[in-house]
């Protein structure tokens, strides 16, 4: 089996280079016989051997060399038989013209006449060929099959009726034949048909090659629907070289015939270029700055006809063509010059992506966290700016936590199966892993490969901090709660239970000092009273130091009264002929102990300011719970703040409301004072249980 291999591959080999010495022999041949009617000052009667030499050769070697890497390779044969077929194409036109010229009389010449008008237009079969068995060298499955061989067939259509046709059916009233020619127009076989007959069927051949080719380029289109990254990078070049052909092809309408036919050659070359590097893989991802200076090029090609047509159209058909393609060549000129960093920005983002402008994708995903709520819209920030960047269609970030599964978000299709995985790592720790389905340019450079650390790590890693502060002071939320909740326990119990019992303790010595008379001596009773007497006085101590440090836990008004009886009754308090204070309070019965601590202290401390420094003449006081949060809202009329912090005890309201989650802010009143406003969180706080 393997021996029976290496032959085959023996074979293949000495056919590609057969191949290529008769593609070369023939573009020699007619390259000298174009050489020697232009020394012998020849009129050609048709095109010179020069214009299929040259596309035979940029077909023929990149053919050869595909066969020589891979033997028998479909591909690869197409290219070399067309490079062959283009060459003797190449060569048929210059021998007519030597025999019509310089050396009249040459053997062959009606052949050689019926080989370039007839059976050259088998030329036009290579291309669609070509396309639909890219890149593998199969026809697709399916109805996609079906679409392919029917493609074909419409372009060959046109080279089967062009062998049988009547000479005279095929002579252009508009374009006669030269004389010299009439000897050499009979084919060798013609195919007689009813009248008119051939006047539908030519043109309905011609109009089949663009259907045709219009098939070929949706077999490209689906096979790139269903391709992997490797095969969308060699559907790129087959793009490139695609389009570098109907460049060439395009010069004809503007430029002279001898330039035209040069750069169609340069287009062929660069259309099997193109198809050799994608066949073997050799540097297949470094096609995207081709494509980009291709797209650009065909812009101001494109731009050039159009701005050409229409200066034609106005100064008529018979208006002088060099001063039009001037003038044309001049304002396409003056537009492309001002645009063509814009030009060159849109093409670069239409072929790779915004990866080219890294500190722009920098600025705008800074723009997009600064705009995102929690962590997971943060973390899709993230995900969206690397998807876009790189031209994914699918973006998967997984945030890596210390305990439990990690927190992951999927930007794009959601359906595109992911092609790589980048860790995305801070300081020697793997923080999170980005996983992206394959991008339109899908091998990253060395730049490419920076640009997603630097868009990755350092946002990751905010992320990550932002987490750990929301995480800390949602610790510090419950901590406060909590001390407040165990300070409303103590108090229960210093009133409840220790309180109670020092009381007791006072009666019972009260009642033991009213009865030492009658149970014992003057003298023993006297100092038996001092005694207790001296305890009961402790104990009266010691009930004072328990209500005292009760208060201290929390005040006495929040367990009578709470938190609105606490306010209106401290706001009824610091009323005066000199100040009134209004309250709107809109409050639940109880809240957490936490909440109504930090509520009460923040007022009370503000319209204790109010009245002694602030001079104002009226002041409000409003209180509720909105969306899970108590809202506070003090204002007064007064001069405001004259000297911040001067021991007003705005620090203190600031951090009771910060410990719990909250935000306090200062700031004028609509009044014409001042104005405090807090909003604290009531779902952070842990809810205690119901006060006496």
């Amino acid at each position: 089996m393997a021996e029976r291999k290496a032959r085959s591959e023996r074979g293949w080999r000495v056919a590609s280079l057969l191949g290529f010495i008769c593609c070369a022999a023939f573009a020699a041949a007619a390259l000298t016989l174009d050489l020697a009617g232009f020394v012998q000052g020849a009129d050609p009667a048709v095109a010179q051997g020069w214009t299929g030499a040259l596309p035979g050769l940029a077909l023929g070697i990149p053919g050869a060399l595909l066969m020589w890497r891979r033997p028998g390779h479909p591909i690869a044969i197409v290219l070399l038989a067309s490079g062959v077929l283009w060459a003797v194409d190449g060569f048929a036109p210059a021998w007519v013209n030597a025999s019509t010229s310089f050396a009249p009389g040459l053997p062959g010449t009606a052949f050689a006449f019926w080989m370039f008008e007839r059976f050259g237009a088998w030329l036009l079969v290579g291309v669609p060929l070509l396309l639909v068995l890219f890149p593998d060298g199969r026809l697709p499955e399916g109805r996609w099959r079906v679409v392919s061989l029917v493609s074909v067939g419409a372009i060959a259509l046109l080279p089967l009726a062009l062998l049988v046709a009547p000479t005279a059916e095929l002579i252009d009233a508009s374009d006669p034949l030269d004389p010299r020619l009439t000897p050499f127009a009979d084919a060798p076989f013609e195919l007689s048909l009813p009248s008119n007959a051939w006047t539908v069927i030519i043109p309905a051949t011609r109009l089949a090659v663009p259907i045709g080719f219009i098939g070929a380029i949706a077999v490209v289109v689906h096979r790139r629907r269903l391709t992997d990254p490797v095969g969308r990078a060699q559907l790129r070049w087959l793009l490139w070289g695609a389009s570098a052909a109907a460049l060439g092809l395009m010069s004809w309408f503007a430029l002279p015939e001898v330039i035209a036919n040069l750069l169609s050659a340069l287009g062929f070359a660069a259309f099997s270029a193109s198809i050799l590097v994608a066949i073997t893989r050799y540097r297949l991802y470094e096609i995207d700055e081709l494509i980009g200076w291709t797209l650009i090029s065909a812009f101001l090609a494109v731009s050039f006809f159009v701005i050409d047509g229409m200066l034609l159209g106005l100064l008529g058909v018979s208006g002088p063509a060099g001063p039009v393609a001037a003038v044309s060549a001049l304002t396409v000129g003056a537009i492309y010059l001002p645009l063509r960093e814009r030009l060159r920005r849109a093409v670069r983002r239409l072929v790779s992506g915004r990866r080219e402008e890294p500190f722009e994708v920098l600025i705008d995903l800074t723009d997009r966290l600064e705009h995102a709520g929690n962590v997971e819209e943060q973390l899709a920030a993230v995900a969206d700016a690397a998807r876009e960047a790189f031209l994914s269609p699918r973006a998967v970030l997984a945030l890596h936590r210390p305990s439990g599964d990690p927190l992951t978000v999927d930007c794009g299709d959601g359906v595109s199966p992911i092609a790589t995985r980048h860790p995305v790592s801070y300081r020697g720790r793997q923080l999170a892993t980005l996983g992206m389905a394959a991008p339109r340019r899908p091998r990253l450079s060395r730049n490419d490969r920076r640009l997603l650390e630097a868009l990755t790590s350092h946002a990751i890693s905010a992320i990550r901090l932002g987490e750990a502060h929301d995480e800390l002071n949602a610790a510090r939320t419950r901590l406060v709660a909590s001390r407040e909740d165990e300070r409303l326990r103590m108090r229960r119990e210093l009133h409840d239970g220790i309180g109670p019992l020092l009381a007791g303790v006072v009666l019972r010595l009260d009642a033991v000092s009213a009865k030492l008379p009658a149970v014992a001596s003057e003298g023993a009773s006297t100092e038996v009273a001092a005694l207790v007497s001296r305890a009961a006085d402790d104990a009266s101590h010691a009930v004072d130091e328990v209500r005292r440090v009760a208060h201290g836990l929390r005040p006495a008004v929040l367990t009578e009264l709470g938190l609105l009886g606490a306010v209106e009754q401290q706001c009824a308090r610091l009323s005066s002929g000199a100040i009134e204070i209004d309250t709107n309070l809109d409050l639940p019965e109880r809240l957490p102990a936490a909440i109504e601590v930090a509520g009460y202290r923040i007022v009370s401390e503000a319209v204790t300011n109010i009245v002694r420094h602030s001079g104002a003449r009226r002041a409000t006081v409003a209180i509720a719970v909105v969306d899970e949060e108590l809202c506070i809202v003090v204002d007064d009329d007064g001069v405001g703040i004259v000297q911040p912090g001067n021991g007003q005890g705005l620090a203190s309201q600031r951090i009771r409301a910060e410990e719990l989650g909250g935000e306090w802010r200062i700031g004028a009143s609509p009044l014409g004072g001042l104005r405090i406003a807090a909003e604290i969180p009531i779902g952070g706080a842990v809810r205690g249980g119901d006060e006496p």
